[in-house]
């Protein structure tokens, strides 16, 4: 199936749930970024033919459980109501429903591991070929959400509360955060810089670097002085994984 036929059955299935939601329309432009951003990656990884379009596919289909989810719940927290990864494979491969996208049976687990560990704290141990989809589709969603956080379609709120010290350390050990801990909205701000400790691939720092992401990020920020150290930190990590004089 061709992009334009996979983009025509999605939207079938979107359109079953209320797309004059915001948070629905916001899912499904955001389905179709991310395929782009796997696409990208893939390619720069001079992957074959079918990798990248497995890659494709798990980034269109990244979200599915997340138009139930909001529908249901009206809420994209995973804590608070059901995990949204879980819930995609359980539509698309309990249910046969990416029978509607691929009848590449061959292909499936490495579709089915790369929705369901797509949104997870780690993944676990897996073939090498599987890890690569997913970590692929990982970091495209990462970019993403970066990317949104830009446009203050994903907000970057403050708060006068101290960064608490577990999501500090997380972060000066070079780890993404573990969303248990936090516990503020300045916390949330370094989840979003912490992004860049788990992304795994040379496109991705690229991109991070040639759209001024960090800065267009730091800019908005009212307490500069709070965070300051924190994007430095993030700017030195970026230049060990892509030397480029902006960095």
């Amino acid at each position: 199936m061709n992009k334009e036929e996979l983009s025509k059955t999605f939207t079938e299935y979107v359109e079953k749930y209320d797309m004059t939601n915001p948070h629905v329309d916001l899912k499904y432009h955001h389905s179709f970024r991310v395929m782009d951003l796997c696409d990208k990656i893939a390619k720069s990884l001079n992957l074959d033919e079918n990798d990248i379009e497995i890659a494709n596919l798990v980034g269109l289909l990244h979200d599915y459980g997340r138009f139930f989810q909001v529908s249901e719940y009206n809420t994209y927290d995973d804590f608070k109501s059901i995990d949204h990864g879980d819930m995609g494979v359980k539509f698309l491969f309990e249910d046969e429903e990416i029978l509607n996208f691929t009848n590449k049976i061959k292909n499936f687990d490495e579709i089915y591991d790369g929705i369901k560990y797509h949104n997870k704290y780690e993944i676990p141990k897996m073939s090498d070929h599987n890890t690569l989809i997913t970590n692929i589709v990982r970091d495209a969603d990462k970019l993403d959400i970066l990317y949104l956080a830009t446009i203050d379609v994903v907000k970057m709120n403050e708060s006068e509360k101290e960064i608490t010290e577990e999501v500090k350390e997380q972060f000066y050990n070079h780890k993404s955060i573990d969303m248990r801990y936090l516990k503020s909205k300045n916390d949330k701000i370094i989840v979003f810089l912490g992004f860049v400790f788990d992304l795994n691939y040379e496109y991705s720092f690229k991109y991070l670097v040639e759209n001024k992401v960090f800065d267009i990020l730091f800019k908005k920020l009212e307490n500069k002085e709070r965070f300051a150290p924190y994007f430095e930190e993030v700017k030195k990590y970026i230049g060990g994984k892509y030397a480029r004089e902006e960095v």
